[in-house]
C-alpha cells in the first residue's frame, strides 16, 4: 500500500493506492493502482485494471474516480470510473501523439505547446531545457547542447502560438525555476500573442490542490469550443456534469 486516500466508516471501506500487486501478470512493480478495501471482510477490489501507471482524483462525494493512465509505450488515456467496482463510466480523452512521432530524427523530440494544442495549460513548465537541471535534461536531450534544444524551446517558439494558453507557476518553485515561465511570458509579449498567466504566491512546484485544479478545468471549459462551462462544487463535478450533457 502506498497511500490512504479516503475512509468511509459508515459504508465500511477505504480507498487506497498501491503497487507491486500485479507482478504475476507480468506488470512492472512500479505502476501505481487504485483500490477499494472492505474494512470488514478485507476484500480488495482493483479500480484500475489496465497495466499502466495510474494518476487520478475523486469527485466530491467519492462516487467517481477520474483516472489518467499511461506507460512509456502507451499515450495517456483519461477515463471516469465508478468507485464501487472500477467500471468505466466514460472515456474522456486519448492522447494523439501522431504528430509527436512524425519527426524520426531524434527520439527525444517533442512538439512544443505553441502550435500542437488548441487549448493548453502549462503548470510549472520547464519551457527551455537549456536553463533547467543539467542532470535531467541531458538524459533525454543529449549532450552537447545542439540545435534541437532551441527547436523544443517554448521561448524560441512563442511567436508560433495559435491556440489558447494559460501559464501557471508557483512563486516558491524549487524544482523548475519560475524564470522559465517568465521567459515564455516575455517572448509572448514581444510576439504580441494573447495568453493568460496565473502566478501563485507562496506555492511551490506542486499545484494540485482543489483551487488550482478547478481553475485549470474552468480554463478548458471556457476556451474549448466543444465544452460548455458549468461551475459545480469542485473541479471534478464541473468536468463530469458538462460531459454528461447532450
Amino acid at each position: 500500500m502506498r497511500d490512504v486516500l479516503h475512509i468511509n466508516e459508515k459504508e465500511g471501506y477505504m480507498l487506497i493506492t498501491g503497487n507491486g500487486m500485479n507482478q504475476y501478470k507480468g506488470e512492472v512493480p512500479y505502476h501505481i493502482h487504485y483500490y477499494r478495501l472492505n474494512l470488514k471482510s478485507g476484500e480488495l477490489i482493483g479500480l484500475t485494471p489496465e497495466q499502466a501507471n495510474h494518476s487520478g482524483f475523486f469527485s466530491s462525494d467519492y462516487r467517481y474516480l477520474v483516472d489518467v493512465y499511461s506507460r512509456p509505450d502507451l499515450p495517456p488515456v483519461s477515463v471516469v470510473r465508478s468507485v464501487i467496482d472500477g467500471k468505466m463510466v466514460m472515456e474522456l480523452q486519448k492522447a494523439d501523439i501522431s504528430r509527436l512521432m512524425a519527426d524520426k530524427a531524434r527520439s527525444a523530440h517533442y512538439c512544443s505547446i505553441t502550435f500542437f494544442y488548441k487549448v493548453a495549460v502549462a503548470l510549472c513548465g520547464c519551457h527551455d531545457n537549456r536553463m533547467d537541471k543539467i542532470w535531467w535534461n541531458e538524459q533525454w536531450m543529449g549532450y552537447p547542447v545542439g540545435p534541437w534544444y532551441a527547436e523544443n524551446s517554448n521561448v524560441d517558439n512563442a511567436h508560433r502560438l495559435e491556440g489558447k494558453l494559460l501559464l501557471k507557476n508557483g512563486e516558491l518553485d524549487d524544482n523548475v525555476d519560475p524564470a522559465s515561465t517568465l521567459q515564455v511570458v516575455n517572448a509572448l509579449v514581444k510576439a504580441d500573442k494573447d495568453f493568460e498567466q496565473f502566478y501563485l504566491p507562496g506555492y511551490g512546484h506542486s499545484l494540485g490542490d482543489n483551487y488550482v485544479t478547478r481553475k485549470v478545468f474552468e480554463f478548458f471549459c471556457q476556451k474549448h469550443e466543444k465544452v460548455f462551462f458549468y461551475h459545480g462544487r469542485d473541479a471534478v463535478d464541473t468536468l463530469i456534469i458538462r460531459l454528461n450533457q447532450p
